[in-house]
């Protein structure tokens, strides 16, 4: 059998022409001419003065952090749901928020969870689900909520304009 080579040794123990076992290569940035200048005394005030100056700015929040801090701001203290791709981002703010995510198996127990949760605690609840099924799965959990009088908040994903009908 040959290797990628052509010949049938699996490796070449010769060494290679021009190299001798105490040679070495050294390496292309290494300028030899370039002279190092050894700084002496530097106070940290000299320091603070050389560095750029660093205006603190809050980074802008994403819609999914926005909705997660509105949430919490609600009284919301639970969430409830099936994280799935097109949620991903929204279910990540909750997780990083102080809402206790609750991950299901099935849209529909985490509907009647979130159901049950609310008359526990007389606090709003959050269901969410990916965009699709997971909709219309909730559903049932959805109108129990609205006959039972439950303050449950849905949240959905939806598929983005260029990606509808691409599945």
């Amino acid at each position: 059998m040959e290797n990628y080579n052509g010949s049938s040794s699996p490796t070449s123990t010769e060494q290679e022409q021009g190299l001798t076992s105490t040679s070495y290569v050294e390496s292309a940035l290494t300028d030899l001419t370039y002279d190092y200048q050894v700084i002496e005394s530097l106070d940290t005030a000299d320091i603070v003065t050389l560095l750029p100056q660093i205006n603190e700015v809050t980074p802008p929040l994403s819609v999914a952090q926005s909705m997660a801090q509105m949430l919490e701001e609600l009284g919301v203290q639970s969430a409830f749901g099936v994280a799935g791709g097109a949620l991903a981002n929204l279910w990540g703010s909750l997780s990083n928020s102080t809402i206790e995510v609750m991950n299901f198996r099935h849209e529909a127990g985490a509907a009647f969870a979130a159901v049950e949760a609310y008359f526990a605690s007389d606090r709003p609840t959050v269901i969410f689900t990916t965009a699709g099924p997971g909709i219309v799965n909730a559903l049932t959990g959805l109108f129990a909520a609205r006959g039972e009088g439950a303050k449950v908040i849905f949240l959905s994903a939806c598929t983005s304009a260029p990606q509808r009908g691409k599945w």
